[in-house]
């Protein structure tokens, strides 16, 4: 089945937005059956992106705060809030400075199907968190392939069998729902860089230093152990209650 998958090539694109902006998972500028200004998905994640200004080796990489990459097992997404904010700036800005007449091409690397569910997540919250759409409207465009990708467990171990995966992609659309309707993120953060680096800098504040962060801002937080937090000897995180 993996030979005749690759025989057939990459999968089909997709119109997301007729003529404005599309889906094209696992190809390459090269290869993408659709005509317009091709982007990786994942490279839209850095502050500038939009600009050109960013690593494709760090662009969207998936990581978890005060912990090495090699703790986090198997796990390879989803995407970070600050990812999801920046993805939804950087696209935003790439349409609005790109001709009416050309498409915008987001695609994902061939081979890499971590890569694939994660810009799946991400071109999800640009639909619903920046154009009010609603999460069964992402699955019906986007198709119920990529709305079941599901994620790795978070530090499932590489060194042990794979458990099941339950979190699937759609899940991530219905939370981003969720947060648009109740009004937990400001959509008007993607209209500016400086509005976007504003909210990705208090959410990874509260990270850095007090290892936690707003699930309904104002009202439920979720945080580490704190004595775990101030016993931690990172520089960055709080010294005392």
């Amino acid at each position: 089945q993996l030979r005749r998958a690759r025989a057939m090539g990459p999968p089909p694109a997709v119109e997301v937005l007729p003529g404005r902006l599309a889906w094209a998972p696992e190809a390459a500028a090269a290869t993408c059956p659709l005509q317009g200004e091709f982007v990786d998905a994942l490279g839209l994640c850095q502050q500038n992106a939009a600009e050109g200004k960013w690593s494709a080796a760090a662009a969207g990489t998936y990581y978890v705060t005060h912990y090495p990459p090699e703790a986090l097992g198997r796990a390879f997404g989803p995407p970070g809030f600050d990812s999801v904010v920046w993805f939804c700036r950087n696209l935003t800005a790439l349409l609005e400075n790109t001709e009416p007449s050309t498409r915008v091409v987001v695609g994902s690397p061939s081979g890499d199907g971590g890569a694939r569910a994660n810009a799946c997540v991400l071109l999800g919250a640009y639909l619903v968190l920046a154009l009010g759409w609603t999460a069964s409207e992402v699955g019906e465009r986007l198709g119920r392939a990529e709305a079941e990708r599901c994620f790795v467990c978070s530090w499932a171990k590489t060194k042990s069998p794979e458990p099941p995966r339950n979190m699937r992609v759609k899940d991530s659309w219905a939370g981003f729902e969720v947060a648009r309707r109740m009004g937990w993120v400001d959509a008007t953060c993607f209209c500016s860089d400086c509005d976007a680096d504003f909210m990705c800098t208090a959410w990874k504040s509260g990270l850095c230093i007090y290892d936690s962060a707003w699930l309904v801002p104002g009202y439920i937080m979720v945080c580490a152990d704190p004595v775990t937090t101030v016993e931690d000897p990172n520089p960055s995180t709080v010294s005392e209650l």
